[in-house]
Order: structure tokens, then C-alpha cells, then sequence
């Protein structure tokens, strides 16, 4: 009697631990560069190349910051887009965002761009000019946030925010699996861990934010995933 091997399905894949931040919420706990870290050929066949003979059928690159090794995100990106036939999703802080680099993940068949954002008006006003010119190159953008009690209050802005920069609503863009903004709450994991109990939101934080949150995304008809931000039996 054989048993079936699972089906992989999505991956998350950290292409590197070194992190030009250091967030209090960072559940890899980025910073350095890892002591050895795959080369691409290596994450290519060893790891890519095996998942996709398990049904890989979506994957997202992260770190660290994986711009930091740019070459090897666009070589990654374009093998699992054209070579495998798989979406190919990342993560960035953009801070290493230019036009060059826009470009040039425009034309690895990228299909969605998550920007993460936290919230505070000082680094979004930072952050205009990046998106900006991902979207002027025709990139896919979206926003993850982390919802902490240090940002949970200003984190509502985020949805005008995203629509008046022309990040797609999800929902008239068709992607009602890829929201404008995806919310999730901090993770007792790395550096969130350290920061947890500091930062957790109570029940009735959690409610206000949600209310906030849910308020804002139909006025301005953006699609904001809850990725668990309440229980939703505790939000009216």
C-alpha cells in the first residue's frame, strides 16, 4: 500500500536573513546575512525545481530584505514564472526600490509586489515616491502591515493611502484573492517575540482597529484581508 506524498501548493521562501531594518515585529528576526545562505542555482533546482514536482503552484520570496540580493530575486522570480508556469509573489520593505529595478520586475512575469508599511505618516510620505514608480512601470502592488498597538490607530489611513497612489482595489481589479492590503497581527516569533506582550493589542483595541479598518476599506472601496485582526464574532 503506498501513501500519497502531500501536495506542497504555496511556498514561502526566505532568500535571506540580512535586513537593512530591524523591526520590532520581525518574526525572522532579520539583520545578517546568514553564514550560508543557497546560492541561486541552488534555490532554483534543489528547492524550487523539487517543489514544483509536489505541486508548487504559488510562491512568495521574502527575507530578510530579498533586494538585497536583487540578481538573485529576478534570476528566482523569472524561473519560477517562465520555466515552472508558477505565480511568483515577493515581499520588500522598498526602500531599495528604483525605476531600474521596477523594470526589471516588471519583466520577470512577477505577479504581485507586497509592500510592507506600518502605518506611521513619516515613512509613508517615504514610501510615495517607491510605489509610485512601481506602479508607473506597470508592477502589481499591494500592502502587508502588521497591526501593533504602536501603529493600530494610524493603520486606517493606509487604505486612502493606497487607492490615491493607484495600488488596484482587489476587488475592481479582479484579484479577490490579493487584496490592496493585507493585515496580520504580530507573531510571538523573533524579534515579535521579544516585543509581544509590549505590542499586543487587547480584545477591545482589536475590535476598535477592525471597526477602523472595515469602515475605511468600503468608503474608499479597497479590499483589506483581515488575517486575523478580531475574532469575527467580536466585531459588529
Amino acid at each position: 500500500m503506498h501513501t500519497a506524498l502531500p501536495s506542497v501548493g504555496d511556498m514561502l521562501l526566505e532568500i535571506t536573513g540580512e535586513c537593512n531594518y530591524k523591526c520590532v515585529h520581525c518574526s525572522a528576526r532579520a539583520g545578517s546575512k546568514h553564514s550560508r545562505e543557497f546560492s541561486v542555482g541552488e534555490l532554483k533546482h534543489k528547492v524550487l525545481g523539487a517543489a514544483h514536482e509536489f505541486g508548487l503552484t504559488n510562491v512568495v520570496f521574502s527575507g530578510g530584505e530579498p533586494l538585497l540580493r536583487k540578481s538573485t530575486l529576478f534570476e528566482l522570480i523569472r524561473y519560477s514564472t517562465k520555466a515552472l508556469g508558477i505565480n511568483a509573489y515577493a515581499v520588500t520593505n522598498a526602500s531599495l526600490v528604483n525605476k531600474e529595478v521596477a523594470k526589471e520586475l516588471k519583466k520577470t512575469g512577477l505577479k504581485k509586489l507586497w509592500i510592507l508599511l506600518y502605518g506611521s505618516r513619516a515613512e509613508t510620505h517615504e514610501a510615495v515616491t517607491q510605489i509610485t514608480v512601481l506602479v508607473g512601470e506597470g508592477v502589481n502592488v499591494g500592502l502587508h502591515t502588521v497591526f501593533m498597538r504602536s501603529n493600530y490607530k494610524d493603520l486606517p489611513e493606509l487604505v486612502a493611502f493606497a487607492k490615491s497612489l493607484g495600488i488596484p482595489t482587489g476587488s475592481e481589479a479582479g484579484y479577490n484573492a490579493e487584496p490592496a492590503i493585507n493585515v496580520f497581527r504580530i507573531s510571538p516569533a523573533g524579534r515579535g517575540r521579544d516585543n509581544f506582550e509590549k505590542q499586543r493589542l487587547d480584545p477591545q483595541q482589536c475590535k476598535e482597529f477592525a471597526q477602523a479598518m472595515r469602515k475605511e476599506a468600503s468608503s474608499e472601496g479597497m479590499t483589506v484581508l483581515p488575517a486575523g485582526w478580531a475574532r469575527p464574532e467580536s466585531v459588529s
